[in-house]
C-alpha cells in the first residue's frame, strides 16, 4: 500500500504547533514543507500502519491498495468520528464498500 496526500484538502493543521500527520506517524514519513503543507520523505519505508490516515482532520490522506486486492487505482480512506472509524473503499470502477468499527475508551 502507498499513502497519498491530497493537496486540495491539506493545510497542513495550521491551527497546530505540529500537523497530526507529523506528530503521528511511527516511521517519521512525514515533515512540514512549503506553504504549510507537508510531504512525505520515501513513501517505500511506510509501515502501512494508517495512523495518519485515521488522524488527519482534514481527510486528506489516503492509502492506495495494492492492484491483487482492489485493481489498479483501488484506495481506502478513514474518517474518525466519536467512538468509531468509519473506513471507506473505493475501486477504480466507482463501487464503494463502507465499514464501521468501534473503538474502546
Amino acid at each position: 500500500m502507498a499513502v497519498r496526500i491530497d493537496f486540495s484538502r491539506c493545510d497542513g493543521c495550521r491551527q497546530a504547533k505540529e500537523s497530526a500527520c507529523v506528530y503521528i506517524c511511527p516511521g517519521n514519513l512525514f515533515y512540514p514543507a512549503e506553504n504549510n503543507l507537508v510531504k512525505i520523505r520515501d513513501i517505500r519505508d511506510c509501515w502501512d500502519c494508517a495512523a495518519c490516515v485515521k488522524i488527519c482532520p482534514k481527510e486528506a490522506l489516503e492509502l492506495y491498495l495494492p492492484v491483487q486486492l482492489g485493481g489498479k487505482g483501488a484506495t481506502i480512506t478513514a474518517r474518525t468520528r466519536g467512538k468509531g472509524i468509519s473506513w471507506e473503499c473505493a475501486s477504480p470502477s466507482g463501487k464503494k464498500e463502507k465499514f464501521k468499527i468501534q473503538v474502546k475508551n
